[in-house]
């Protein structure tokens, strides 16, 4: 079942909600919007590189209720694919997180022709390193101080699947 769906900016009034203040940004880089009208902009912005093409960005969509809870991408960087999302913490323990994973690696195998896909994890963020489990990656290694996050060094588990692996 397809969670993605094209990012779109007026998505932001359903998804703020969920992300701000919540604890959910604990686990990401990004340590959430400030208000709902920047975060709104920003969405906008990145619903116009989406379009064309220059941004793999996606809102995902409960299949349950039919409504955004979260955001999801792929994205290059030196050669490299790497996945990244998050959902609100009313979904989490559905199976969504796992069908999202699922969608991120048909899109980049099959439309942007990825040799190989990463995902970086905090580690202790057992939930996301089982999605990822799930979904066949295998663990590559724990990168330590790999991100700063609110001035803390924390680390990460490195996980990689392969387009060979996928296919398997």
């Amino acid at each position: 079942m397809k969670v993605l769906t094209p990012l779109i900016g007026a998505h932001a009034k359903y998804m703020y909600a969920l992300v701000k203040d919540t604890g959910v940004t604990d686990q990401l880089l990004w340590d959430g919007p400030t208000d709902l009208a920047s975060y709104e902009q920003g969405l906008i912005q990145r619903e116009a590189q989406v379009r064309d093409g220059s941004l793999h960005m996606f809102t995902i969509i409960d299949p349950a209720t039919k409504v955004p809870c979260g955001t999801a991408d792929i994205r290059e960087e030196d050669d490299e694919w790497s996945i990244g999302y998050w959902i609100g913490k009313a979904y989490h323990g559905k199976g969504i997180g796992t069908m999202v994973v699922s969608d991120l690696l048909e899109y980049g195998f099959q439309n942007l022709k990825a040799h190989n896909i990463t995902a970086a994890v905090f580690t202790g963020n057992d939930a996301s390193r089982r999605i990822l489990i799930k979904n066949h990656f295998r663990f590559v290694e724990t990168k330590k101080a790999a991100a700063i996050k609110k001035g803390k060094a924390v680390d990460e588990w490195i996980y990689n699947i392969t387009n060979y692996e996928y296919k398997a």
